[in-house]
């Protein structure tokens, strides 16, 4: 594990795994070795003794759902505006599920239109302009236009045995 604080100690359920300082080239990596759980692992890095930083990760279970998210709620009717969905697929209790690679169909209806989709695998073949594409790290992008001045855009996204999720876009002038 990188990091540029003094000590850094790992947690595994609760349980600290130890604490390793910084290395004297500032550039090695710090590594523990311990057997594989499920749960919660945590990491704490401290300066002069003070928590500069924390991070989580938790052990996802099997792929439940779809969550859908945006960062902007409304969208113009110009040529140039458009909205990202970012579609998340995870577990039952909400976590992420970064090995999922679900095929999401995205249908878009009421005020708008699907412009494009992706995923960020620069592998991935499959045509921006369909309304499916396969999750890569369990997330994919619909890219959403308006095409009215008023109104809402209504996306939905669904796939084989996940629950699906529903996001609605207001258009402004």
């Amino acid at each position: 594990m990188f990091s540029n604080c003094d000590e850094v100690e790992l947690f595994l359920n609760d349980v600290s795994q130890g604490i390793k300082p910084r290395p004297a080239d500032n550039a090695s990596p710090r590594g523990w070795s311990f057997t594989f759980h499920t749960g919660i692992l945590k990491t704490v890095g401290k300066n002069n003794g003070k928590i500069v930083a924390t991070q989580v990760l938790k052990t996802a279970g099997a792929p439940a759902k779809i969550i859908l998210s945006t960062e902007k709620k409304t969208v113009g009717n110009t040529w140039d505006d458009v909205c990202y969905i970012t579609a998340t697929i995870v577990d039952e209790n909400n976590v992420e599920c970064l090995n999922a690679d679900n095929q999401i169909e995205f249908n878009v209806t009421g005020a708008g239109v699907l412009a494009g989709a992706d995923n960020g695998d620069l592998t991935a073949t499959e045509s921006f302009l369909s309304n499916k594409r396969f999750s890569y790290k369990g997330r994919c992008i619909a890219i959403v236009k308006a095409n009215t001045t008023t109104g809402k855009i209504n996306i939905v996204a669904s796939a084989s045995n996940l629950k699906s999720a529903n996001l609605v876009i207001e258009v402004s002038k």
